[in-house]
């Protein structure tokens, strides 16, 4: 109660040390973690502040929207110029179901993906922040790891819908 009562809007909780495969956390932050309604950012023991490379992953979505904001907010806090937006894609099943190849699949995807950025880019526009977009076609869920990899991203942000026991 009386994080919420502060008005407090970010929780931040440290996992537990041990090596990088072996980090957990503990039965509070979990619990926390389900049940307060702020955003929340986990911190591995040995990670690195302020970060200077943020990725946010994006599904288009309004929870997506809302990360995107927050990742602008904590750039220009932490005196970052540039955040990477990315989007992992599948070709869908209904188009190909729908009639159309997996090569018109991408196309339509591709244009859309395109017309999503360039509306999520305006409503960041001035904010000091410039954004780089990217498309991965492959499962998200590991194209985001391995495309943050890659770029020496040391903050994943990721919107999510809800704090049930596979979004926390």
């Amino acid at each position: 109660n009386a994080m919420l009562e502060s008005g407090a809007d970010l929780l931040v909780i440290g996992a537990r040390k041990g090596d990088r495969e072996h980090e957990s956390f503990g039965a509070t932050s979990s619990r926390l973690a389900h049940f307060i309604p702020t955003d929340i950012l986990f911190v591995r023991a040995d990670s690195k502040t302020p970060p200077k490379k943020i990725v946010v992953a994006t599904d288009f979505s309004d929870c997506a929207a809302q990360a995107l904001e927050r990742a602008v907010s904590i750039a220009k806090d932490c005196g970052v110029k540039s955040i990477s937006l990315l989007h992992a894609f599948q070709v869908p099943e209904h188009h190909v179901l729908a009639g159309h190849t997996e090569s018109q699949a991408r196309k339509i995807r591709k244009q859309f993906v395109e017309q999503e950025y360039e509306t999520w880019i305006k409503k960041v526009n001035g904010a000091g922040v410039t954004i780089d977009c990217t498309m991965i076609e492959g499962d998200p869920s590991t194209s985001i790891v391995k495309k943050a990899k890659s770029l020496k991203a040391d903050l994943i942000v990721v919107g999510t819908h809800g704090r049930t026991a596979s979004s926390a």
